[in-house]
């Protein structure tokens, strides 16, 4: 949401003339400056370097509305 806001603030704002769109990608950018800092962003679950002729496996897990569906893992093998 705050990059939407951002872009549009400065299209609308910066580059269209417009001060509360310029106000708004203010705040939009500093939201998103001061997320980037705090550290709020994604959290790496897997880290591997794959070697040339290996695939990776991404398996999910997740709840459905009938019960969970399980796979389990994440994996480099080679093919």
């Amino acid at each position: 949401m705050t990059r939407w806001l951002f872009r549009n603030g400065l299209r609308r704002g910066v580059f269209g003339g417009s001060r509360v769109w310029t106000y708004v990608a203010i705040a939009a950018g500093g939201i998103r400056l001061f997320n980037r800092f705090r550290g709020s962003g994604p959290e790496i679950a897997y880290r591997e370097e794959l070697e040339p002729g290996h695939t990776l496996v991404i398996h999910l897990e997740r709840e459905t509305g009938k019960g969970t569906v399980e796979v389990v893992g994440a994996n480099a093998t080679p093919s």
